[in-house]
């Protein structure tokens, strides 16, 4: 093994793999150390909202001030095929779609750490859909109710209104976690 020692000056992702952490003597996979401890109910639903708020929040406020107009209209057209997926009763694809609008945010903040972390909580989305599809329950995700706050959190980007955005964010949790959806699976 080879350890370097130093100052990172330029940050680059070449490889889709989820990021090395070192715990409990190894190194694991941020999403498989997420996983697992999830599955022992050490952390539960509620901590990883709590997480998805930090993180979606931090993103989002990134993203007001660093966001260009090709994103906003990625984000946008993601929206739109949402509600395509709907009219069309493709739940499943509807799903990915509103993981990938989030995964557009984490984009649109042009700051590839906060990418990283907003990955591995994407990789526990994913999973949780993959699971709800193969009990043929995929269609119990959707909140026709989290649309518009989608919606509004796009404007608000748009806006470069930091306040909005957070608010919209919060808002968006916050209905997650009273409709006592289990939070890390709520798309």
């Amino acid at each position: 093994h080879f350890f370097f020692v130093g100052r990172v000056e330029l940050f680059e992702r070449v490889r889709e793999d989820d990021p090395l952490v070192f715990c409990k003597g190894a190194y694991m996979m941020v999403t498989q150390s997420l996983r697992e401890l999830a599955a022992k109910g050490t952390i539960g639903p509620a901590k990883l909202l709590e997480a998805r708020r930090l993180v979606y929040i931090g993103m989002a406020r990134l993203a007001c001030t660093n966001a260009a107009n090709e994103d906003f209209a990625a984000i946008g057209l993601t929206l739109q095929q949402m509600q395509d997926q709907i009219d069309a009763g493709n739940m499943l694809q509807r799903a990915r779609l509103a993981i990938r609008f989030f995964d557009q945010i984490a984009a649109a903040a042009h700051n590839e750490v906060i990418a990283v972390v907003a990955q591995s909580l994407t990789t526990l989305l994913q999973l949780s859909v993959n699971e709800y599809h193969k009990s043929d329950k995929v269609g119990t995700l959707y909140r026709p109710e989290l649309d518009p706050l989608r919606w509004e959190m796009l404007a608000a980007l748009k806006g470069r209104d930091k306040t909005a955005v957070e608010n919209a964010v919060s808002h968006y949790l916050d209905y997650v976690s009273q409709a006592k959806l289990m939070a890390p699976l709520s798309v």
